[in-house]
């Protein structure tokens, strides 16, 4: 499901400009507003599109994630006694809304950032959304085993082996390379830093705290300095009267 949602918005990205305005812009270098009038232009409108797109495919998704049995494909089974996942999605597709459709208001499109959108733009981003329960059905289709060789490959829980693991390492020392040829050096983990000088900060209080106490016991207090002297005077007077 990912890989399709990344697909999707791929072409969005990169051939929305074609498929949904009659002129082409540049995705880098083109104003999202008008300088004088500040009203958003063909880029803020594909723009709102692509985040339209991609909250409402993964809206639609969690009646994927509802059931997820391969021989089990009416994800709606049950939905009407669930009142409370028919609240909060139906909050979440109103909220969506509401911030897309708030930026036909100045006010609206300067605060979130989105662009007013017709018709044809509401029904295109509607459309394409639902379609991640089609591919939700398409993929219980595939048998889990076809998959068992990638998880042998790629295997996100594996820490110490995986393919993603071993990607990540050659990079990393190709970036310690990187540093070391510019004369800058290794790169220092601040946070493990952090936590070694809190360590020995610890152990120095520690050793403070020891110190006093041993001090502490060392040296005997005012009130036992009172009662020995006191004492040596009683001792002393009963040797006299004697």
């Amino acid at each position: 499901m990912a890989l399709y949602q990344i697909v999707i918005m791929l072409i969005f990205m990169y051939f929305g400009e074609m498929m949904m305005f009659k002129t082409s812009f540049n995705l880098v270098t083109a104003p999202e507003r008008d300088q004088e009038t500040g009203v958003p232009l063909d880029p803020l409108v594909l723009q709102t599109m692509q985040f339209y797109i991609f909250v409402l495919m993964n809206l639609f998704n969690q009646f994927n994630c509802r059931i997820v049995e391969e021989d089990k494909f009416n994800i709606f089974s049950g939905l009407i006694t669930n009142y409370f996942f028919i609240f909060v999605v139906a909050f979440e597709f109103f909220l969506t809304f509401v911030m897309v459709d708030i930026g036909a208001t100045t006010i609206g499109s300067s605060l979130i950032g989105t662009a007013d959108l017709n018709g044809v733009d509401h029904v295109v981003c509607w459309c394409v959304g639902a379609s991640t329960l089609l591919w939700g059905a398409i993929l219980k289709k595939i048998p889990l085993g076809k998959f068992e060789s990638i998880e042998e490959h790629i295997n996100l829980e594996d820490e110490e082996g995986g393919a993603l693991n071993a990607l990540h390492n050659k990079a990393n020392d190709h970036y310690t390379k990187a540093r070391n040829s510019i004369g800058v050096g290794p790169k220092v983990d601040l946070s493990v830093m952090t936590a070694n000088q809190t360590v020995d900060h610890d152990e120095d209080d520690d050793e403070e705290h020891t110190g006093d106490d041993n001090q502490h016991h060392d040296e005997p207090s005012d009130e036992d300095a009172k009662s020995h002297r006191s004492q040596e005077v009683h001792h002393q007077v009963d040797a006299d009267s004697n």
